[in-house]
């Protein structure tokens, strides 16, 4: 349980980190590093053919989601900001694959991903 966002912040990067240095071969890391953890460790970025990948909702699913496990409203908007957050950096700022799994089967999902890794 983290009591402050820098608490929580602190937390991913370390674990970030220590993935990376387990990682001795091509790995698919699913929901777990956002592309700007694993870009501030220099150490890595050459040492990985990285790709990233976003599994999303769309902003009434997430909402829906969120709403229907008892979060509050102002958790529920914040995690729908980052969703369109995410979204845009993949867009723009990466070479990305972006899926709606609300949109695809799971095994759609993971026939657009294979094709996309190979």
């Amino acid at each position: 349980d983290f009591t402050t966002i820098k608490q929580w912040v602190d937390w991913r990067v370390e674990r970030t980190e220590v993935l990376m240095q387990k990682m001795d071969k091509d790995s698919v890391i699913c929901g777990t590093v956002l592309p700007y953890e694993f870009i501030r460790f220099n150490d890595y970025k050459d040492r990985f053919n990285v790709k990233f990948c976003y599994l999303t909702l769309s902003d009434a699913e997430i909402r829906k989601r969120l709403n229907g496990r008892g979060w509050d409203a102002e958790l529920v908007e914040d995690n729908t900001m980052l969703n369109s957050h995410l979204k845009w950096m993949m867009d723009r700022e990466y070479d990305g694959l972006t899926v709606n799994t609300g949109e695809v089967s799971i095994s759609d999902s993971v026939l657009m991903i294979d094709e996309w890794i190979k």
